[in-house]
């Protein structure tokens, strides 16, 4: 990749380890949640909403720019919602 696009391993990795970092601590408490002994569809439901929260609030504070691109593309369709309750 280096020779052709001029984006080389370790600029790669620089971009993809805080990632990385955020799914593998979503895993850990998606894991945690499964050690609770909950019936099978409540411990489903739990496991997705802590492993979006987790990486919401992981994303609020790295401050990553997908994220902010995501809430600032998001913001026109959500007021237009409001608006029309």
């Amino acid at each position: 990749n280096k020779k052709l696009l001029g984006y080389g391993l370790i600029e790669q990795l620089k971009d993809v380890l805080p990632f990385w970092l955020m799914s593998a601590a979503m895993m850990g408490c998606v894991m945690a949640v499964s050690l609770l002994d909950l019936p099978t569809i409540i411990e489903l439901i739990v496991m997705v909403l802590v492993g979006a929260a987790v990486y919401i609030l992981l994303s609020i504070i790295f401050k990553v720019e997908s994220f902010k691109y995501i809430l600032n593309t998001a913001k026109p369709f959500l007021s237009k919602l409001k608006r029309k309750k």
